[in-house]
């Protein structure tokens, strides 16, 4: 039958409550780069996820007690700023020196953990998709084992659902809701027992291995031993990815690092206040020097502090609603029968000849009085469409190359040949034994590519 799949919301005590979603109103920040990579700057209301309106903050403030400095030297400005401009110009480079080391390196070490945290993410769902659909693909096809067929899948993807869903929760926080395949005729005392315990990850997974190992036991799952071990090898894998993530969630950027990066910042925006004064003569110019600097280095810091924890609710959070939202999309697309089957193709057509085609969609059937745009294909496929489809034809079977009369040419000539099924030499067909027509296919086609 059709597949529902009804999505519940799973609240903060866990995968058997409803209540309304308390994510993201917006997600994760989209942004188009431009012609010039410079229109996402003023993107999002009011530098909605920039560290620019923090760091400007400070760049402000120092600038203008840069600036009231100069002012406060009055008379005796030039006096001092040629008796300390030197030793002022070495304090002030080899200090900016320290500090820029320290925070490109601290930058990159956030960005990793940032690209560390995006992988393993991508990884835990890919496995455990992998490791359902190839439970699916070990599932007997014998009509008796049906309704046990049926019953493991739709049991086995609620469980991956909730437990995709639980591992978000981990790496987020208690409070955290997500969708999740609903899970309504589930024993009420085993998802009290998923409530209650510490780590929900753990019992899912012995709770899908075992379901797994029954359906193997009963009959329901008919694949050999060591090709049914691929399935719990790949969900292994994905609590082996999660594992990761917990890491980068449970352990923070080193404090001693965090912490002389913060001195060096207080102290770089002390000596920047002072330093500019004395080193450029025009007051202005001075508070302007501040400005710039306090504001790269600043911004660089709230950047990393921005990154350095990938998890939350933040807009520059990873869009972990969206990830729980693909899987349980991918979950349910994997139930529908038409996804379980590979789809028929007739032997005549694809043994005819191997042509290429540029496509918008996989859909090979569509109306004459479309566009037959493409590459060179065959009559003989053109012909087979035509007959098989009535008044269907392939997308983009188009004669770019060559003539039609030409085409038509090659399929007679092979049409009189040795048949490549039955072998009987005449082009028979090889259900009925009559010699095929394919005048009448040919002569739409012709004018098909005549109205092209």
């Amino acid at each position: 039958g059709e597949v529902q799949a009804r999505w519940a919301i799973v609240a903060a005590v866990g995968p058997c409550s409803r209540r309304e979603h308390a994510g993201r109103a917006d997600g994760m920040i989209k942004y188009e780069v431009g012609k010039w990579a410079i229109s996402y700057v003023f993107t999002g209301r009011l530098w909605r996820g920039s560290v620019v309106p923090k760091a400007l903050a400070w760049a402000i403030v120092c600038a203008a007690l840069s600036f009231f400095v100069c002012l406060a030297m009055g008379e005796n400005a030039t006096v001092l700023r040629s008796e300390l401009r030197h030793d002022f110009q070495i304090l002030w480079g080899a200090h900016s020196f320290i500090l820029g080391s320290l925070m490109v390196f601290r930058v990159n070490q956030c960005h990793a953990r940032y690209w560390e945290c995006v992988s393993s993410v991508t990884q835990v769902r890919s496995k455990w998709v992998n490791a359902t659909s190839t439970a699916f693909a070990f599932c007997s096809p014998s009509p008796d084992k049906a309704m046990d067929v049926q019953h493991y899948q739709q049991k086995l993807v609620r469980f991956v659902s909730m437990l995709y869903c639980a591992a978000m929760r981990q790496l987020e926080d208690k409070d955290a809701t997500f969708e999740i395949l609903d899970n309504e005729g589930m024993d009420p005392e085993c998802m009290h027992f998923l409530d209650l315990v510490h780590d929900q990850c753990e019992v899912l997974m012995q709770w899908i291995q075992r379901l797994t190992f029954m359906a193997h036991q009963t009959g329901t799952v008919i694949a050999a031993p060591p090709l049914l071990t691929r399935v719990f090898q790949e969900f292994g894998q994905g609590l082996f990815e999660l594992s990761n993530l917990r890491k980068v969630r449970d352990t923070p950027f080193p404090y001693p690092y965090a912490n002389m990066v913060s001195i060096f910042l207080l102290l770089h925006c002390a000596i920047s206040i002072v330093a500019s004064g004395i080193l450029l003569n025009n007051d202005v110019a001075a508070a302007l020097s501040c400005f710039i600097s306090v504001l790269a280095y600043s911004g660089a810091y709230y950047l990393a502090h921005e990154i350095e924890r990938p998890f939350g609710q933040g807009v520059n959070d990873l869009p972990t609603d969206d990830y729980v939202r693909f899987m349980n999309t991918s979950l349910a697309l994997l139930l529908d029968a038409r996804a379980q089957h590979p789809p028929e193709a007739d032997p005549i057509a694809i043994k005819s000849r191997l042509g290429v085609r540029r496509i918008s969609g996989f859909s090979t059937r569509r109306s004459m009085a479309g566009s037959m745009m493409g590459r060179t294909c065959s009559a003989a496929t053109a012909a087979t469409a035509l007959s098989l489809g009535g008044t269907q034809i392939m997308e983009g079977c188009g004669h770019a190359q060559g003539s039609l009369d030409e085409e038509i040419a090659e399929v007679q000539c092979r049409s009189k040949g040795k048949h490549p099924s039955c072998g009987c030499g005449t082009g028979c067909d090889p259900g009925t034994g009559a010699t095929p027509d394919i005048s009448a296919p040919v002569e739409v086609a012709r004018q098909a590519d005549a109205s092209a």
